[in-house]
């Protein structure tokens, strides 16, 4: 009863976020040719939501650096004017023009360290890219690392499992023939319950990998509604 309170706390949790409600739970085996696929080339990593918003922020970055290198030199305003005003009769005629300059010549040592900043503000940007690739490659690997090792511990604790059904089954025959004590039955009865539980926690652990995995890389959410686990 306590494990089907579990599970169905679990399935209202992950509605909540998916959508819908699963019916049932994976098998190790496909959660580990899903952390393989996952795994397998740099396409999945490159889609990852960080890795997208690493990429956004060096495009915004080589954006500012054209802002920047634009302001770079200073800017010279020339206008020119002409008028020319005609008397009366006896008046005379007056001709004048003028020139006026104007531009920002001060800024040009301020503009040379935005454009530096801007330019270091994009290599920045490469280095987190960078980070945010090698931070999925990781864990992607420790997923896989962990789906390794929760197959294992499950192989091995169905030998145990399977040995400690043959051990029952054998006490239980010499304790009907008065040769052997009902506690050792039990003591293998209690190793089977061991055995069976400790597989489960394999499993789990291999289950949480895999949502490890597919977080990495930013599809948990699509890849519950699609599979419906």
């Amino acid at each position: 009863m306590q494990a089907k309170t579990r599970l169905n706390v679990a399935a209202d949790n992950l509605a909540e976020i998916i959508g819908m409600r699963p019916q049932s739970v994976a098998d190790l085996a496909s959660v580990n040719k899903v952390v393989v696929a996952l795994s397998n080339g740099d396409e999945n990593i490159e889609r990852a939501p960080a890795v997208q918003a690493a990429k956004a922020a060096i495009l915004e970055a080589e954006a500012q650096i054209k802002i920047m290198q634009s302001d770079y030199f200073p800017s010279l305003n020339l206008v020119g004017n002409k008028n020319t005003m005609t008397g009366g009769d006896s008046g005379y005629n007056t001709d004048w023009a003028g020139l006026s300059v104007s531009g920002s010549f001060s800024s040009v040592g301020q503009n040379r360290h935005r454009v530096a900043a801007a330019r270091a503000n994009r290599d920045a940007m490469v280095r987190q890219l960078e980070s945010q690739r090698l931070l999925r490659r990781t864990e992607l690997v420790s997923a896989g690392t962990e789906i390794e090792g929760a197959a294992v511990r499950r192989q091995a604790l169905d030998t145990m499992k399977k040995l400690s059904l043959t051990s029952r089954d054998l006490y239980w025959q010499e304790y009907t023939l008065g040769k052997r004590q009902l506690t050792n039955v039990l003591d293998a009865e209690r190793d089977i319950f061991s055995a069976e539980s400790s597989r489960i926690t394999a499993i789990a652990d291999g289950l949480t990998a895999r949502l490890k995995a597919e977080n990495a890389v930013g599809s948990l959410v699509n890849e519950l509604r699609r599979s419906r686990m």
